[in-house]
């Protein structure tokens, strides 16, 4: 069976959850409001931890100190899909997989540095999903029908002429996902 964990806190990382349900999911982790926590958790996600090192420690990875830079680990998951895109998600992800396993980075994380010492070191394979044809964009549109319960994510409605409030918010992590009611 396939252990994943999903790093981010956004709807991307918990409708993860969903679309591959069939996966034993071992964790959604980071700093999480607990809107994000009920969803995870009602989407599937066997455990919910509060840090990658929390998630990767319960399924028996174990940490070393390196002589430079920071702890490096053996062992940990199958798959790591990175939804933050920050660096030290990407980080993270990395010491995350066990040798040989692969991290997916969703979305466009820009520029940014990474020290690939664990890649090359663990043979981590690391897959982009960004861009997609239409083809692909169509296969995606025929599985929304099976995430049910991915209405979870959205926090909160607002009216159209609240968007200031509406943006603000879910920039400070007050809400997960914020959909506008026209006529509210």
């Amino acid at each position: 069976m396939t252990t994943t964990v999903r790093i981010g806190t956004d709807a991307r990382g918990v409708a993860t959850l969903t679309l591959a349900r069939a996966e034993k999911h071992n964790a959604l982790s980071a700093g999480m409001i607990a809107e994000i926590t009920e969803a995870a958790r009602a989407l599937g996600a066997d455990h919910v931890h509060a840090t990658v090192t929390d998630a990767s420690a319960a399924v028996g990875a174990r940490r070393y100190a390196a002589l430079i830079g920071p702890p490096a680990w053996r062992g940990g998951f199958d798959a790591v899909i990175d939804a933050a895109g920050s660096r030290s998600s990407l980080d993270a992800a990395a010491w995350a997989a066990h040798e040989g396993a692969t991290v997916v980075l969703l979305g466009a994380p820009g520029s940014l540095r990474h020290d690939f010492s664990p890649h090359w070191f663990r043979e981590i394979r690391l897959l982009g999903s960004f861009a997609y044809s239409a083809s692909e964009f169509a296969e995606a549109v025929t599985h929304l029908r099976d995430l049910v319960g991915l209405e979870r994510v959205v926090t909160r409605s607002y009216p159209l002429r609240a968007y200031r409030t509406a943006l603000a918010d879910v920039r400070a992590r007050r809400v997960l996902k914020a959909v506008f009611a026209p006529q509210a």
